[in-house]
């Protein structure tokens, strides 16, 4: 019984650990399936994303980013229905 429990409290521990290191396991069709880390990418963090790199973009908290209105007018962005 300790043993199950020990077992169950270190791997809640790690995955809570890998959350707060940013890393995200992405299931679903948006983008390729598999474990991603997830770091913050503009003027603030001082780091621009490279050619060749997966860009996820936040659309609920910019929902009123003139950028992303011009992406989704171009088709570039889709909205999910959530």
């Amino acid at each position: 019984m300790w043993l199950i429990a020990g077992i169950l409290g270190g791997v809640v521990g790690i995955a809570a650990a890998a959350l707060a290191a940013g890393f995200r396991i992405n299931l679903s069709p948006s983008m390729p399936k598999g474990v991603y880390r997830l770091v913050q990418c503009d003027q603030r963090a001082g780091r621009d994303a490279a050619v060749g790199e997966l860009v996820a973009i936040d659309t609920k908290a910019a929902s009123s980013n003139a950028a992303l209105a011009f992406f989704r007018a171009q088709g570039w962005l889709s909205t999910s229905g959530r």
